[in-house]
């Protein structure tokens, strides 16, 4: 089971990004936020696997907290999800594993799931 957490301070984000990982096996919503107010500390104590993060929020937006969260010891992996695609380089730049466009559809979200499960499923085998 991969664990989630969906940062985003737009209820109606929030809740397209649930519904849409409802429909795949494997993956729970762990925690939810509306700012990146104690994001931080949650994932030091829950450890997600992916965080699907929104770009612009009230406070710290979601590149700077991106930082902080590639630096922890069990990083998770990021998703960028945002109205905006000119921060997609930068997006990229912080190791984001994919960058969705809202709105977003079901079938863009499958692909990003398929990343997702590629990149948490990938073991790389001693030579």
């Amino acid at each position: 089971m991969f664990r989630v957490f969906v940062v985003d301070d737009e209820r109606i984000a929030q809740n397209n990004i649930i519904d849409a990982l409802t429909n795949h096996t494997n993956w729970q919503v762990v925690s939810v936020f509306s700012s990146s107010v104690g994001l931080l500390n949650k994932a030091k104590e829950l450890k997600p696997d992916v965080i699907f993060l929104d770009i612009k929020m009230p406070g710290e937006t979601g590149l700077s907290i991106a930082k902080q969260l590639i630096a922890l010891p069990q990083a998770p992996l990021i998703v960028f999800v945002t109205a905006f695609s000119e921060y997609a380089l930068k997006a990229f730049e912080l190791y984001a594993v994919d960058y969705l466009i809202k709105p977003f559809d079901d079938s863009r979200i499958a692909i990003c799931i398929d990343k997702l499960e590629t990149a948490l499923n990938n073991t790389i085998t001693p030579i």
